[in-house]
C-alpha cells in the first residue's frame, strides 16, 4: 500500500511513477492485450476512490509477510483486498481490479481535498475522454454507459467512412499513373482493387485506438481488440497478395518482351516464393493474436515434430531443386524437353514442382528434385534442327539428270530463308533395291517447332517440283516387268557434259526458288 501511494503522490512529476503503482496490482485475470491499458486506468481509478472513502493510515497494517488477505475497505459493490500473490508479492487482488471501476463511478462525485484529480485523470486518455461527457451520459445502461455506445456508434461508421475514403484514394487516384504502365490493361481487374483491403487495414487501425480510448471492459475490449487485429491481419495479407500478383503480372507482360526465357522462368518462382512468405508471415500475426503465448502451441506441436520433419524432408528437396534449376538453367519456359520419359514443353516452374505440357496436351508434373537429379534433354535450347532423309529417284534415270537434279537440290538449300548455308550435304549416297538415293542432310535455323515444320514443308515440296521440272522420277517400292523394245527409254533432252549438267541443274532451281523465296541468292 505504501509503495501505490507514494507511487501515485507522485505521478504528477514523474509520469513514469505510474508503472510503479501499476506493479502493485494483480492483473493476471486480464487479457495480455489489454493489459497495459487497463492497468493504468485501474491504478489511476483507484487513487480516486481511496481520495474519496478516507484517510489510508497503511502504516498500522499488519506487517507479517504471511498473513491472510487485508481487506482495505468493504462496500456492496466490491472490497479493496490486499493479498500474497504467487510469486510472494502482496498486491490488490484480482477481484479488487475488476470492481474499482465499478467503484470509481459510485464514488466519483463525492468530494474529495485532492487537487490533482485533473492532473491525475489527463494521464489515462480514456479517462480523460470520459470527464468531457456529462454526468447523465456516464451512467450505466444495458452492460456499458451511455457514452460508450454512443462512442462505439460514432467509432464503428467513422471506420467504414475511412474505409471508403481509402479504397477510392488507392483504387482510383493512386492508380491512375499506374494504368499508362505498358501491360496494365491486361492484369486482373480483381487484382487491381488493392484499396478495399488496404481500406479495412487503415479502419482497423482507426478501431484500435478507439476502442481503447473508449475505455471498455477488459473482457469485451479484449475480444474487439483481437478481431480488429485478426482484421487488419486478414485485410493486409489480402492486400499484399493482390500486389504481389500485380507486381508480378507486370513483370511477366514485361519479360515476355524480351529475348531471354530466363526472366519468364524467374517471374513465377518469384510469386510463389513472395506468396508463401506472405502466408507465413500472416499465420505467425495470427497465432499472436489469437494466442497469448504463441510458443506455447508450438511447443504443442512437437508431438509430430518428426513426422512433420519428415515431411518437410521432400519440401526442403523441392525447394532447393528449384533454387537449382534457377540458377543452372538447364531449360526455359517454352523449351521442348524429354525428363525421365516425360516429353513436352515446360510450362512452368515452381516452388515445388515444374509443369510440362506433352504433345497428347496432358499436363505432367514432376517435383523438382527429381529432375535436379535426372538426365534432362532440351531439345528446346538447339540451334540449328536437323532433317536427314533420302530421295529415291528411278534407276532408269541418265546419270547426267541425276547430277543436274542434284545440284538443284543444292541450289534450293543455298536460297533457302531458313537454312543453314555453311553446313549441309546433298549427295548421292547410296543404291537400293528399288532406287538411286540421294542424302538430303540439312538443319534449319528457326526457333521451334511449328517454324521447323513449315521450312521443312517448303524445301520437300521444292524438291519434287524441281524433279517434276527435270523429268526425273521419284522412285517407290515396286516390282516392274520390262519387254526389251528396238527403241531405247525416253527420257527427254540429256546434259552432254558434267558443266552442262550443273548449269542445268542450276537455271531450273534458279527458277523454282524464285517463285518460292524470290530474287535472293545467297
Amino acid at each position: 500500500m505504501g509503495t501505490y501511494l507514494a507511487a501515485m503522490n507522485e505521478v504528477a512529476t514523474h509520469p513514469r511513477r505510474l508503472d510503479d503503482a501499476v506493479a502493485c496490482l494483480d492483473l493476471s485475470g486480464v487479457p495480455v492485450i489489454t493489459r497495459t491499458e487497463v492497468g493504468k486506468d485501474a491504478a489511476i481509478q483507484l487513487i480516486e476512490v481511496l481520495d474519496r472513502i478516507g484517510r489510508i493510515d497503511w502504516k498500522n497494517y499488519p506487517e507479517d509477510p504471511s498473513g491472510d488477505p487485508f481487506i482495505v475497505h468493504r462496500d456492496r459493490l466490491g472490497n479493496i483486498v490486499l493479498a500474497r500473490s504467487d510469486s510472494g508479492e502482496w498486491l490488490f487482488t484480482g477481484e479488487t481490479v475488476k470492481a474499482i471501476p465499478t467503484l470509481f463511478r459510485e464514488y466519483e462525485d463525492r468530494e474529495t481535498k485532492v487537487e490533482s484529480k485533473d492532473l491525475i485523470a489527463s494521464m489515462s486518455p480514456a479517462l480523460w475522454l470520459r470527464s468531457k461527457f456529462p454526468a447523465s451520459m456516464r451512467k450505466v445502461g444495458f452492460l456499458l454507459e451511455h457514452w460508450q455506445w454512443m462512442s462505439l456508434l460514432i467509432l464503428i461508421f467513422a471506420g467504414f467512412i475511412l474505409q471508403k475514403i481509402v479504397a477510392y484514394l488507392i483504387n482510383h487516384k493512386l492508380a491512375s499513373p499506374l494504368g499508362k504502365i505498358d501491360g496494365w490493361e491486361r492484369l486482373n481487374p480483381t487484382d487491381k482493387e488493392v484499396g478495399r483491403p488496404a481500406g479495412y487495414v487503415i479502419a482497423a487501425g482507426l478501431w484500435w485506438v478507439g476502442v481503447k480510448l473508449i475505455a471498455l471492459p477488459a473482457a469485451a475490449s479484449a475480444v474487439l481488440l483481437i478481431g480488429i487485429q485478426a482484421l487488419a491481419t486478414i485485410g493486409g495479407a489480402v492486400a499484399a497478395f493482390k500486389a504481389i500478383n500485380v507486381g508480378t503480372g507486370l513483370w511477366a507482360v514485361k519479360a515476355a518482351k524480351t529475348e531471354s526465357k530466363f526472366d519468364d522462368l524467374l517471374v513465377p518462382l518469384v510469386r510463389s516464393t513472395l506468396i508463401c512468405t506472405e502466408v507465413v508471415v500472416a499465420v505467425i500475426f495470427l497465432a499472436n493474436t489469437l494466442y497469448e503465448n504463441p510458443t506455447s502451441l508450438l511447443a504443442g506441436l512437437g508431438i509430430g515434430g518428426l513426422a512433420f520433419a519428415l515431411a518437410a524432408n521432400d519440401i526442403l528437396k523441392n525447394l532447393f531443386g528449384s533454387f537449382t534449376l534457377l540458377l543452372d538453367r538447364p531449360f526455359q519456359i517454352g523449351d521442348w524437353v524429354l525428363i525421365e520419359g516425360t516429353e513436352g514443353t515446360v510450362e512452368k516452374v515452381g516452388f515445388r514442382t515444374t509443369r510440362i505440357r506433352t504433345f497428347y496436351n496432358s499436363l505432367v508434373t514432376l517435383p523438382n528434385s527429381k529432375i535436379t537429379s535426372s538426365a534432362i534433354d532440351n531439345y528446346g535450347a538447339r540451334r540449328y534442327r536437323r532433317l536427314k532423309t533420302y530421295i529415291s529417284l528411278a534407276y532408269d534415270t541418265p546419270a547426267e539428270k541425276i547430277e543436274a537434279y542434284v545440284e538443284g537440290v543444292r541450289e534450293l538449300v543455298r536460297r533457302h530463308p531458313d537454312t543453314r548455308k555453311d553446313y549441309f550435304h546433298v549427295y548421292v549416297n547410296q543404291l537400293s533395291e528399288s532406287s538411286v538415293d540421294v542424302l538430303l542432310y540439312i538443319f534449319f535455323e528457326v526457333p521451334d517447332w511449328g517454324k521447323e515444320l513449315a521450312a521443312r514443308e517448303k524445301i520437300l515440296l521444292d524438291i519434287l517440283r524441281l524433279a517434276d521440272k527435270l523429268n526425273v522420277e521419284i522412285a517407290f517400292p515396286t516390282q516392274t516387268l520390262h519387254v526389251r523394245k528396238e527403241e531405247p527409254p525416253h527420257h527427254g533432252a540429256s546434259p552432254v557434259s558434267v558443266d552442262e549438267a550443273h548449269e542445268l541443274g542450276v537455271r531450273e532451281a534458279a527458277a523454282i526458288a524464285k517463285v518460292s523465296y524470290g530474287d535472293r541468292k545467297t
